[in-house]
């Protein structure tokens, strides 16, 4: 009897976290991409393509559970690390996660969709991280990045920017994993 309501209750713990991601996916996927956080194992070889200082300021826009941001304090000891994720459980998951690495005072995550972030604060990037679909990028192109500061780098993960953006140098390409990466400069 006991296993069988054990059982039961099991199934349904199964079935309501299958239900949230099911959820979290169509969500995020109707705000720019799913939820598909990049390998861990890839991540210090991605970021240092950006050439990080430790005085910069990094966001990352869409950054899920927060591993991006996690892997630029901890292995590139950013100033500053700024995220941005509408989507709820990617949120959650990322608080949780910069709350146990205990990085509270440098990481900063914010419940928002990025379309909506002030022109004032865009301004203060040093690095940008992405890794968008190809459709969000091109809308980032003309509402976002227009507010960036001469300088800004942006990493942009398996989707590059149109090459007629005459804002950008591209200045690093490799393929890391199955992703390939693309560095540009700001330069207008």
């Amino acid at each position: 009897m006991y296993f069988f309501l054990f059982l039961v209750l099991f199934c349904g713990i199964i079935v309501i976290i299958l239900a949230g991601l099911y959820f979290t996916s169509f969500y995020s996927s109707l705000l720019g991409a799913p939820f598909v956080p990049i390998e861990k194992k890839y991540l210090q070889e991605i970021l240092s393509l950006g050439e990080i200082k430790e005085n910069d300021v990094f966001c990352d826009f869409g950054c899920g559970d927060g591993r991006v941001l996690i892997e630029a304090v901890k292995n590139f000891n950013v100033k500053k690390a700024f995220g941005f994720e509408a989507s709820p459980v990617p949120y959650a998951l990322s608080k949780l996660n910069v709350k146990r690495n205990k990085y509270q005072e440098k990481i900063s995550i914010q419940r928002q969709n990025f379309f909506d972030i002030s022109p004032e604060f865009l301004s203060k990037i040093d690095v940008l991280y992405i890794y968008l679909f190809p459709e969000v990028v091109d809308k980032l192109e003309k509402k976002v990045f227009p507010y960036l500061k001469k300088g800004t780098k942006i990493i942009a993960s398996s989707f590059y920017l149109k090459k007629e953006n005459k804002d950008f140098n591209i200045i690093n390409v490799k393929k890391v994993g199955w992703h390939n990466i693309y560095v540009y400069k700001k330069i207008k």
